[in-house]
């Protein structure tokens, strides 16, 4: 089995793949093992005043903070 690098797959792929995945999450430790996978490979991120969870394409959804620019 292959793997990829994580920062060669673009964004916006990146963001459809954990909407995917966590929509076929159905209980609350599936979502939660798939979002701490999601933060550790760098497919989301989390803002550090709010603590709310994003998806790469997005801004803060809590405090509209935008995501770090490490981030790609």
């Amino acid at each position: 089995m292959t793997t990829v690098d994580p920062m060669t797959i673009d964004a916006k792929t990146r963001t459809a793949l954990m909407v995917l995945l966590l929509s076929q999450a159905t209980t609350s430790q599936e979502k939660n093992a798939v979002t701490r996978a999601a933060l550790r490979a760098r497919f989301m991120w989390r803002c550090q005043p709010c603590k709310a969870d994003n998806h790469l394409t997005a801004t803060c959804s809590g405090c509209h903070a935008r995501r770090p620019l490490g981030l790609a």
